[in-house]
């Protein structure tokens, strides 16, 4: 088993350096504990090991990227019908995008890995997807309120029943009271529960020819 050095520091990775080496100094980490009895205690050690070097990558991640995405950038991967109206309706308010996307977040495990030199100097770097922590948005807007205007208020109830689960928002003083974002917010809505939206993926009611017997 490999020296574990237990403090909170950023460690020396077994192998290479840097993101590509505490990567994989995980995967090492927990390959061994894959092979030990669930009874063995160094089982616990290596793999509480596997994700300090885990947490460690996405640090030195962090430090390359950014710590947070924009909203564009939660778009480009984004795969939700829901998701996709949420951001077109952020679109009509930049005060309100412009909170939403604090709370945006690089992901630790979804992304893409792109790889350059053979063998043993073979390094990967990870590109993260950028997502929405939706529900700690809406707790936050809840708990401490915003100066926004009433219609602003309004898009955010909207898209926070799009987004969070079991959210509900009232039609009467809501949808019917939009102001000059009526016409955009409803055309959102409606393409979202139809079919069309704004990445030609299938909406939620899109119609499908039921098979004669």
């Amino acid at each position: 088993m490999k020296e574990q050095d237990m403090s909170t520091a950023n460690r020396e990775p077994y192998v290479g350096t840097g993101e590509d080496g505490a990567r994989r100094s995980a995967r090492i980490d927990r390959e061994e504990a894959d092979g030990l009895s669930w009874s063995d205690e160094r089982r616990d050690t290596l793999l509480e090991s596997a994700e300090r070097w885990e947490q460690q990558a996405y640090e030195l991640t962090l430090a390359r990227v950014g710590r947070q995405p924009s909203l564009a950038q939660v778009r480009e991967r984004v795969g939700s019908e829901e998701w996709l109206a949420a951001l077109a309706l952020l679109d009509l308010s930049p005060a309100v995008a412009a909170d939403a996307e604090e709370f945006t977040l690089w992901s630790q495990h979804g992304g893409q890995y792109t790889y350059e030199g053979e063998g043993e100097d073979r390094v990967g770097t990870f590109h993260p997807d950028a997502e929405m922590d939706w529900e700690a948005w809406a707790t936050a807007v809840d708990e401490h309120g915003r100066g926004w205007s009433s219609t602003e208020h309004r898009i955010f109830e909207l898209v926070a029943a799009l987004t969070v689960r079991d959210r509900k928002v009232a039609l009467v003083g809501v949808l019917d009271l939009l102001g000059s974002w009526e016409h955009e917010a409803l055309t959102v809505l409606v393409q979202w529960a139809t079919g069309g939206n704004q990445r030609d993926l299938a909406g939620r009611l899109t119609v499908v020819t039921p098979t004669r017997r």
